[in-house]
């Protein structure tokens, strides 16, 4: 329990960061917001990792970085994708707005991540 704690609170830099970059690119930049969304998640994803790696998934010695890497890239970009497909659907189909949704989402997506981020980080340890 302690380390998902510590998952959730490496990942509230970019959460804080995300919903305030969103509405600039919807509001100000006027981005169709499926594309806004689409951005602030690559964005997510890039410096969760960082901050993972540093605070919740420690590096072993000997431990594969680039493994690790790039199976947190493609298994969270996994979640990431459902995420947008979720926001992208309800934001365009339901009407729901686009704030609401992202902070729902995060929430709902977070459990599934953290398991997989904890297999990943797992396996580039196994794998060195």
């Amino acid at each position: 329990m302690a380390r998902y704690v510590r998952f959730l609170l490496a990942g509230m830099p970019s959460a804080l960061l995300a919903l305030p970059l969103n509405m600039a690119l919807v509001e100000l930049a006027h981005w169709p917001k499926s594309y806004a969304y689409g951005a602030v998640l690559v964005f997510q994803v890039s410096l969760n990792y960082f901050f993972c790696r540093r605070f919740v998934f420690l590096r072993l010695p000997g431990s594969s970085e680039a493994l690790a890497f790039s199976g947190f890239s493609l298994v969270v970009g996994f979640f990431r994708l459902l995420d947008w497909a979720a926001y992208a659907f309800c934001v365009s189909r339901l009407d729901l707005w686009y704030g609401w949704m992202q902070i729902l989402n995060m929430a709902v997506f977070s459990v599934a991540k953290y398991l997989s981020c904890k297999f990943i980080f797992q396996l580039s340890s196994e794998k060195s």
